[in-house]
């Protein structure tokens, strides 16, 4: 019963995978690439807020 509605909820995700037009089949990649990016961003500005905070706690 529950592998049933399992492979219902599969096939439902992938007929509408499949009514998608061609350029957007790989839009998660673009998104997936902008989330790390995002996250680059995030920490290089933590690392240079810690580095400033060091610079001014030593003085």
């Amino acid at each position: 019963m529950q592998r049933e509605s399992e492979w219902d909820i599969t096939r439902r995700e992938l007929d509408k995978e499949a009514e998608k037009p061609p350029e957007m089949h790989d839009s998660w990649k673009k998104d997936a690439w902008y989330s790390v990016m995002f996250e680059a961003f995030l920490g290089t500005v933590g690392l240079i807020l810690r580095f400033i905070r060091g610079i001014f706690s030593a003085i």
